[in-house]
């Protein structure tokens, strides 16, 4: 009895295992025959059908129904029915649906059901599943990319036997939307992107790898732009009495930056002016500069602002202008006297010509006397070349000029002569011209002078 079920265990494992590894030799029933399962596409991925072309033989007399169920639950083929009428051969095809997410070999079993006379024909499909996440690879090309590229190219390597409808999304350095048919081996798909804003150095980007309309996986891959750090200085003025100059530092490259900002500051600087943002003030020998720390990132601006009020300084010499102004007209007496001695020659030999003048500067004055003291050691000459004084005393003589009006004046000389020789300098007195200022009375000196024999 036991070697009886023995045999019996073998038998049936004999004929599982030959309608396992041989799907398309033909099963059969007493009334019907599945002649053959031929595969249209047996190698697919997580997210696509197999499909199989399945040819049934109905032997009776006539018409019948059959209809094809799955018996697994890893795979679902939906049921299928066909009609083929009495002694004839009809071909159906099915979909074999992956429902598990292990790659692999796989038989999957179905089974054909005559609905006349119920028999059941058990048979089975191969399908080859396969994980794109393990097999594609992708990269960029050129493998460094150029500022200012407006596209590149999509390296995709499939070693599978498949063809599917993908697309991939970028996200990060970059964002794009690449769909195309991947095909078995080197696929080169070109895509549009504007790498001009896309900051010079390595990224990674975010790829997400669809099937049709289903995500299938995720994946980081580097991308590479060459690096061009480049800043671009521009100056803008306005304003007159408040002057504000701003300078503008742009960013054009595609790398950030940071360094120090640098300019010499003059005194009236410094006085003057101020910043925004505050600069740090140092000093570098027998400079004062301002510096600031700059950090600015690619296609960023950044603006340093002076403002240099000048109403202040001008505010100030307007002031001090004022103050001179002021202070040389009170100070500087509206009459002036000067008086000139030079050595000349007479009948009674060596003389000096003595020359004052009087002059009326900026405002009108009344009773102007001049009185010119006379030197030792000498005597007045009896004639005189201009206006003859109006007093002669043994010490001095006078003049009485009257009144003048601004810019009037008046010149006098007269002759002196020694009886004896004068040995050095004749130092000759100072002359004094007395006046009247609004009912003031004032005084004005000459220079003292001195001649030599």
């Amino acid at each position: 009895m036991i070697k009886k079920e023995i045999s019996a265990f073998f038998a049936l494992t004999f004929l599982f295992t030959l309608l396992t590894l041989s799907p398309s030799i033909f099963v059969s029933a007493q009334n019907f025959e599945v002649v053959e399962v031929k595969s249209v596409r047996d190698s697919v991925t997580f997210n696509q059908p197999a499909l199989y072309k399945v040819i049934i033989k109905n032997s009776q007399g006539y018409p019948d129904t059959f209809t094809i169920v799955s018996l697994q639950t890893s795979f679902d083929i939906p049921t299928k029915t066909i009609i083929i009428p009495a002694a004839s051969t009809e071909s159906t095809d099915i979909e074999v649906f992956p429902l598990t997410k292990r790659a692999g070999h796989y038989n999957v079993r179905f089974y054909v059901k005559s609905e006349q006379t119920r028999d059941n024909v058990e048979t089975a499909a191969r399908v080859n599943l396969i994980d794109l996440s393990k097999i594609l690879v992708f990269k960029i090309k050129p493998e460094k990319l150029d500022r200012g590229m407006k596209n590149a190219t999509l390296v995709v390597q499939n070693i599978a036997n498949v063809e599917v409808p993908s697309t991939v999304k970028f996200k990060g350095a970059i964002d794009s939307e690449i769909k195309f048919i991947l095909h078995s081996g080197v696929n080169e798909i070109p895509f549009a992107a504007d790498f001009e804003k896309v900051e010079g150095g390595k990224h990674t980007l975010e790829l997400s790898y669809f099937e049709g309309e289903t995500l299938s996986f995720k994946r980081k891959l580097q991308l590479e732009v060459n690096r061009f750090p480049n800043i671009e200085e521009r100056k803008e003025s306005s304003g007159l009495l408040v002057r504000e100059t701003k300078i503008i530092l742009e960013n054009t490259g595609n790398v950030a930056q940071d360094f120090v900002y640098t300019i010499p500051l003059t005194f009236f600087d410094r006085t003057f002016t101020s910043f925004i943002p505050q600069p740090e003030i140092e000093r570098d020998d027998d400079k004062v500069l301002a510096k600031w720390a700059i950090s600015i990132k690619p296609g960023e601006e950044l603006e340093l602002i002076a403002r240099t009020n000048y109403s202040a300084p001008l505010v100030a010499l307007f002031v001090l202008f004022i103050v001179i102004f002021l202070t040389a007209t009170y100070s500087i007496k509206p009459v002036s006297v000067h008086k000139k001695v030079i050595r000349i020659m007479t009948n009674r030999g060596m003389a000096y010509k003595v020359m004052l003048s009087v002059v009326c500067k900026n405002t009108s004055v009344s009773n102007i006397v001049l009185r010119d003291p006379l030197p030792h050691l000498v005597k007045l000459h009896e004639k005189f070349e201009t206006v003859k004084p109006d007093r002669v005393t043994p010490n001095s003589l006078i003049w009485n000029l009257g009144n003048f009006v601004p810019g009037e004046g008046r010149a006098v000389s007269y002759i002196l002569h020694s009886e004896v020789e004068v040995i050095g300098a004749l130092q000759v007195p100072q002359a004094v011209v007395s006046y009247t200022v609004g009912g003031k009375n004032f005084v004005a000196v000459s220079e003292s002078t001195s001649v030599f024999s």
